[in-house]
């Protein structure tokens, strides 16, 4: 019973969100997917590149800082260019990074690259939060 109430009160938060909000929603899930890869990395620094627990360690710290400052760099961002420019400068710029880290395999060079990448696609949250709370009117 309480899990059915509460399921309702999430359900009914959402009710009402325009068009344009679920749209902003739904890249942004579309964004999220694709980072999703990421979190993989350990796996396969261990097994393909035979990188230490250390190493591992190094490269997904600089994942960790990355998307850190590339928030932090985000908002910044979309309080000077708005929320439309960060979010293609962000999209536009993240996609040829994945392909490039595929072809990094060095500590230094994978955690170089790490670190760009998840600061480039973290400059899309602050950006897309900010537009969806732009176009999040209740519809009339």
């Amino acid at each position: 019973m309480k899990t059915r109430k509460f399921f309702n009160l999430y359900i009914d938060s959402y009710r009402g969100l325009s068009t344009p909000a679920w749209m902003l929603a739904l890249v942004m899930l579309i964004n999220r997917t694709g980072a999703m890869v990421l979190p993989f990395m350990a796996i396969y620094m261990r097994n393909h590149l035979h990188f230490s627990l250390e190493q591992a360690g190094i490269v997904l710290s600089c994942f960790g800082l990355g998307s850190l400052l590339g928030n932090i760099a985000g908002g910044w961002l979309t309080d000077k260019l708005g929320s439309f420019k960060v979010q293609c400068l962000s999209l536009f710029l993240a996609a040829p990074l994945y392909i490039v880290i595929g072809k990094l395999y060095t500590v230094e060079a994978l955690s170089a690259g790490i670190f760009t990448l998840t600061f480039i696609a973290d400059l899309f949250r602050p950006a897309n939060s900010a537009a969806i709370t732009s176009y999040a009117k209740p519809k009339i």
